[in-house]
C-alpha cells in the first residue's frame, strides 16, 4: 500500500485535498475493493478508452472527407488490434489552451486575443 495524494475541486472553489491509502498492484487492489469492484472500474475504463480510439478514427475521417461506411470499416478493422495503453496525465488549462489557439489562424487567433484583452481591461477597471 502507498499513500497517494487526491484532490477534487468544484468549479471556482478552493480544491481540497486528502490522503488515500491506495494499492500498488493488481493483487492488492483486489484486496482493498474486491474483485467485482476492481473488475466493474477495469471493465469500464477500457470501454471509455475503446470509445475514444473510435473517436479518433472518426475524427481523422471527418478531417480526411471520408464517408461514414469507408471510417466505419476502418474503425471494425483497428479494434481488432486494438489494446488500451497506459493514461496520459491530463493537460493542463494552459496546454489546451495553447493547442487550441494552435489550430486557429493568424488572423482568428489575433482576433480572439484582441478581444480577451478588451475584457481583462474591463475587469481591470471594474475592479478598481
Amino acid at each position: 500500500m502507498q499513500t497517494i495524494e487526491v484532490q477534487a475541486r468544484r468549479s471556482s472553489d478552493p480544491p481540497i485535498t486528502v490522503n488515500f491509502e491506495m494499492a500498488e498492484n493488481l493483487a492488492e487492489l483486489s484486496d482493498q475493493f474486491g474483485e467485482d469492484i476492481v473488475y466493474s472500474h477495469g471493465r469500464r475504463s477500457i470501454v471509455i478508452a475503446l470509445q475514444g480510439f473510435m473517436r479518433s478514427i472518426m475524427d481523422q475521417g471527418k478531417e480526411k472527407g471520408e464517408d461514414d461506411a469507408t471510417v466505419a470499416n476502418r474503425i471494425i478493422e483497428a479494434v481488432q488490434n486494438w489494446k488500451p495503453s497506459q493514461k496520459k496525465a491530463p493537460k493542463s488549462a494552459q496546454e489546451k489552451a495553447r493547442d487550441i489557439l494552435s489550430r486557429l489562424s493568424p488572423a482568428e487567433r489575433q482576433a480572439l486575443l484582441k478581444e480577451y484583452r478588451g475584457k481583462t481591461k474591463e475587469a481591470e477597471a471594474q475592479a478598481a
